[in-house]
């Protein structure tokens, strides 16, 4: 996966990839939570859901822009 998010940024923006990957990172220790750390706040999940969205939707519309 790591790797992927590395060459996310040749299909999208950097600033966008770059979320992306922090997003992943973010989730990724939000999914294996250990009990000496702190839980991540519920406006950082939204943000990192958000941030997966916008992704989504960009890849999407291009995959609809080849297909026509």
């Amino acid at each position: 996966m790591r790797a992927q998010l590395l060459c996310l940024g040749s299909y999208t923006d950097d600033d966008l990839a770059e979320r992306v990957s922090y997003a992943y990172g973010g989730l990724t220790r939000a999914c294996h939570h250990h009990s000496y750390e702190l839980s991540p706040t519920a406006e950082e999940i939204t943000g990192w859901l958000d941030d997966v969205a916008a992704l989504t939707e960009l890849l999407d519309a291009t995959e609809s822009g080849s297909a026509s």
